[in-house]
């Protein structure tokens, strides 16, 4: 083997390993897409479905004097999953992050950023937003919803570079945010039982 060939052999060698470095350090280093992860379950206020024809003569539920036929409670969590904090300027053109009901909401309570929350209805669709703020690496917005019907969540992201998964129920660490939840629930005003 000669010493050009030899040269070029190092050549090579160098070029690969700097290859590998370099994609390595753009996985560990470099800018990756944000993961958020929108996790809700759905409690009926009303009896199972075989004692409905029983319950609907004896059991009312009411929201501001109107009967509710349907009405069910929904914890709604959206954590920031990393790998790196959403500030406002993510939020494309200024645009909240909804969360689609697809139901009929009546109230939205225990909202953990209070601020941030945004309520829309529009033509009979129902949607909880998070205005653009600050939302790092690790943070859950939270909230509970009292709707007519079950809900069928859906989010509409507004976050650049940012992936959403969904999932109905808690996969994981459910007594954090049920126990903090069911230590703050309050009534909605107006909402009763007879």
């Amino acid at each position: 083997m000669t010493a050009d060939q030899k040269l070029s052999a190092v050549g090579v060698a160098v070029g690969v390993v700097a290859i590998v470095v370099g994609v390595l350090a753009a996985r560990r280093w470099g800018t990756r897409r944000r993961r958020l992860f929108l996790t809700y379950t759905s409690a009926s206020l009303m009896p199972s479905k075989s004692f409905s024809g029983i319950a609907k003569n004896v059991l009312k539920v009411t929201f501001q004097d109107v009967v509710v036929d349907d009405p069910y409670v929904t914890i709604v969590v959206l954590e920031n999953g990393g790998p790196a904090d959403a500030a406002s300027a993510h939020f494309h053109d200024g645009e909240p992050f909804y969360v689609e009901l697809n139901c009929t909401l009546l109230d939205v309570m225990n909202s953990s950023h209070p601020d941030y929350t945004i309520v829309r209805v529009d033509e009979g669709r129902s949607a909880v937003g998070l205005r653009p703020c600050l939302f790092r690496k690790g943070d859950s917005w939270n909230f509970v919803a009292v709707t007519d019907g079950k809900p069928k969540l859906s989010a509409i992201n507004s976050l650049v570079d940012t992936d959403v998964s969904t999932s109905d129920g808690f996969p994981y660490q459910p007594a954090r945010w049920l126990l903090k939840f069911a230590a703050s629930l309050t009534p909605p005003a107006g909402f009763h039982t007879r």
